[in-house]
């Protein structure tokens, strides 16, 4: 009886709070070819932006880190953003319809 007491004592003890440090801040970055073509979009998480590489958003949260929510290609494999101006952009009706135009003549 006397066990049983001390270890409900011990199961209804507060933890002592944690104090965490200030959320870790990541950004998010956009890489385009050479025809501004938005073919990669990664997390300074996993990897170090290069010398060209565009600053889309930083903040702390998933968001900043698991950036795969980006479709950069439609359903038929055509690009669906580019760099405009030094920001990504999505890329207009006519541009998709061009560089679709653009694919079929290749083959």
């Amino acid at each position: 009886m006397e066990e049983e007491i001390l270890e409900n004592e011990v199961l209804n003890k507060e933890e002592p709070i944690l104090h965490t440090a200030e959320p870790t801040i990541y950004s998010v970055y956009a890489r385009a070819d050479k025809n501004g073509r938005v073919v990669k979009v990664f997390s300074d998480c996993f990897e170090q932006p290069q010398e060209g590489d565009i600053l889309i958003k930083s903040d702390s949260g998933d968001e900043f880190v698991h950036v795969g929510y980006y479709q950069l290609l439609t359903n038929d494999f055509v690009y669906g953003y580019q760099i405009q101006d030094g920001k990504m952009v999505e890329c207009t009706v006519k541009e998709l319809e061009e560089e679709r135009a653009f694919k079929q003549n290749k083959n």
